[in-house]
């Protein structure tokens, strides 16, 4: 569980070896810095929220002053024109002069012009509202989502368990300072634990999902089954292995189990009668798994190549290069191991036989 966030350790609600459930608090942080930052954003929030209504208020203001007065220019044009009719009556009947005609004329035609400037800057005005509210929209829309953004940042100033289980790391102080991007705690989940087995790849094509295994945990033998096989060898110091996962066939067994404990296994794959066989000893490993030295009647040792088979608990199958009965230097071979022959010296030897 990394920090998500640069901050300092508030209080500490639980510590290595707690078992806890999930969406328990384990530890709250502290981040003077987001928290001043958050509430800025929100006091920008707010103010733009009054700004926002603000320029509601005042482009209604404006516009129904406008539409007044376009109302009133309309009307005024309207008599106006009632007005040109009439003269223009009387001037068909010589009851007015041209210039009385002319100058309704021109009066109707300011009012006209009138009319259409108010028009104008009523429909200007309608933009110019629209506008300023479509920008302090997307000013708040932004404050909106940095506050979000802060306030997802701060809520990780608390962490919880991400699900039940057992707390193997994280041992805080009140006061530590917690870089960005460091690990907190790791909680190991109890109730799926599964033994790791590195099983040498000679040997994986016999083990299958669902195969009965015992494994050894602290002394103790549980039952349990095969889950999966690893697609992929690869090289470890042990030579080319695959990954087997065991898991305990009780499910209420892994909660009383030690995380990551050392474990062995037993996976019974077959039964060979009548084969075979060394004790595991130093020579296995000493001879890179390839060969020994087998002992001779006349009291020397020869480098003789041998093919493995199975490895049962100590047991090492013999496929080939030894027979029932033949002797081997037991011991380390490091000293010797580039000879092809060495003389034996009968002191001290103990001797094994297949």
């Amino acid at each position: 569980m990394p920090a998500m966030v640069e901050a300092r350790v508030a209080e500490v609600a639980s510590r290595p070896g707690d078992d806890v459930e999930a969406g328990a608090v384990l530890l709250r942080l502290d981040a003077p810095g987001l928290r001043e930052e958050l509430a800025e954003k929100r006091f920008a929030v707010a103010r733009l929220r009054v700004e926002l209504a603000l320029v509601d208020a005042v482009a209604i203001r404006e516009l129904t002053q406008l539409e007044a007065d376009l109302l009133e220019q309309v009307e005024a044009r309207g008599r106006a024109e009632a007005e040109l009719d009439r003269i223009r009556a009387l001037f068909r009947a010589g009851a007015v002069s041209q210039a009385q005609l002319a100058e309704q004329e021109a009066r109707v035609a300011e009012l006209l012009r009138r009319q259409v400037r108010l028009e104008e800057e009523l429909a200007a005005a309608r933009h110019e509202a629209v506008l300023r509210k479509r920008l302090i929209e997307t000013q708040l829309e932004a404050a909106l989502d940095e506050v979000a953004r802060l306030e997802a940042r701060a809520g990780l100033l608390e962490v919880r368990a991400p699900f039940s289980g057992r707390i193997l790391q994280g041992d805080w102080t009140v006061g530590a300072l917690v870089a960005e991007g460091a690990e907190l705690f790791r909680v190991a989940d109890l109730s799926s634990q599964v033994a790791r087995l590195e099983i040498p790849a000679r040997q994986v094509n016999q083990v299958k999902p669902g195969q009965a295994a015992t494994l050894y945990v602290e002394g103790t033998a549980w039952p349990g089954k095969v889950r999966s096989v690893a697609p992929l060898a690869r090289q470890t110091d042990h030579g080319t292995t695959v990954e087997v996962l065991v898991e305990l066939a009780d499910p209420d067994v892994p909660a009383r189990l030690r995380p990551f404990a050392p474990v062995t296994a037993e996976i019974e794959v077959g039964r060979l009668e009548g084969q075979p066989y060394l004790p595991r000893g130093p020579f296995y490993t000493s001879g890179e798994g390839s060969f020994v030295y087998k002992v001779t009647d006349d009291g020397r040792a020869v480098r003789t190549d041998v093919s493995y088979g199975l490895v049962d608990g100590t047991a090492l199958q013999i496929l080939a290069g030894l027979k029932p009965g033949d002797r081997i230097i037991y011991s380390s071979y490091v000293g010797f191991r580039d000879r092809r022959e060495i003389r034996l010296a009968p002191e001290g030897m103990r001797q094994v036989e297949l």
